[in-house]
């Protein structure tokens, strides 16, 4: 039942739990839930009901190996105790989206494109489009106005201009042993998993604009970028962990890495080339942050125009720093 629920916990509404939209129900031997963001029906073997789901996370993550039964008022879950669970009304299956799907080719290469531009799938609310990433044929791109990350496939999406929400990726990256096809229409991105499971993500209520998949393209020179040794990078992370806030910064210096947090201030030494030496590269830290997850190659010498880097992969993006 564990395995069943993680696969639908994603799609589940914890914010009503009084309401039969905040349900996880098992209706004829499929459980299923669903958000504004995701739709899920998972095939499963168990007795039908329906209970809040906010209730049965929390029981399930007391419970090692529960053992179900279902009375006429309680879900009841057996294994070093005792929990029952207060069944909501019965609730209707749910309906699988007639959407045309086509497996998918190359899978680990559009898993690894899509690991790429995930961690830069945090944006401002007020733009949708920035908390996801969209797929263009041969591109996935994500930004959130301060970065921007762009991968190339090895197969085409057969996606046009589409923006895939960060809740919707998320569940393809915990998916991502069993994802097998996928499709698009008005109603959503449909998502076909190898054991029979489905599910629907929502779109998004503005996509990303055009112009976003061009701008990796205009920079000309992705020559000379220095490679990222680990030292680095654990001393890049290490100093932002004393930046204070979103609005902190951390400042690269040519010959180490400067964050600070309220009144106090931290040094951590570490050498890089910059065009200036005396004049830090300075960053927001929390964008550094992101960046150095995946960057492979970085230029720090291009500041203060927006600083180009590389994935292990391949995919190529942007970070703007903070120049005032």
């Amino acid at each position: 039942m564990k395995e069943v629920f993680a696969n639908v916990r994603p799609a589940c509404d914890f914010q009503g739990v009084l309401s039969d939209e905040a349900a996880v129900a098992v209706v004829n031997g499929r459980m299923e839930a669903y958000n504004k963001f995701l739709t899920v029906s998972q095939p499963c073997v168990l007795p039908e009901f329906a209970v809040a789901a906010a209730d049965l996370d929390f029981a399930l993550r007391k419970v090692e190996n529960p053992t179900v039964k279902v009375t006429d008022s309680n879900v009841i879950l057996t294994g070093g105790g005792t929990t029952r669970v207060r069944l909501l009304p019965a609730r209707k299956q749910l309906v699988k989206p007639d959407i045309q799907t086509t497996p998918i080719k190359n899978l680990a290469d559009l898993l690894g494109a899509i690991d790429d531009v995930y961690p830069f799938t945090e944006g401002d609310p007020a733009r949708p489009w920035s908390q996801g990433a969209r797929f263009d044929d041969m591109t996935v791109t994500a930004t959130n106005s301060i970065i921007l990350c762009q991968a190339e496939l090895a197969s085409a999406s057969g996606f046009d201009g589409v923006t895939i929400s960060r809740p919707a990726l998320t569940y393809i990256r915990l998916r991502r042993a069993d994802l097998k096809a996928w499709g698009v229409s008005k109603n959503g991105i449909l998502l076909e998993f190898e054991d029979g499971g489905w599910a629907l993500a929502s779109r998004m209520t503005m996509e990303m604009p055009a112009a976003a998949v061009t701008l990796v393209k205009k920079v000309n020179d992705w020559e000379g970028l220095r490679v990222v040794e680990q030292d680095y990078r654990h001393a890049v992370l290490s100093a932002a962990e004393w930046a204070d806030g979103t609005l902190d910064t951390t400042s690269i210096y040519s010959d180490r890495i400067q964050a600070g947090r309220l009144s106090s201030q931290h040094d951590a030494p570490a050498v890089t080339e910059l065009a200036d030496p005396d004049v830090p590269a300075v960053f927001a830290a929390k964008a550094l942050v992101a960046v150095m997850s995946v960057a492979d190659q970085i230029a720090f010498d291009r500041f203060p125009s927006p600083v180009p880097f590389t994935t292990k992969r391949g995919s190529r993006g942007l970070i703007a720093g903070r120049t005032n």
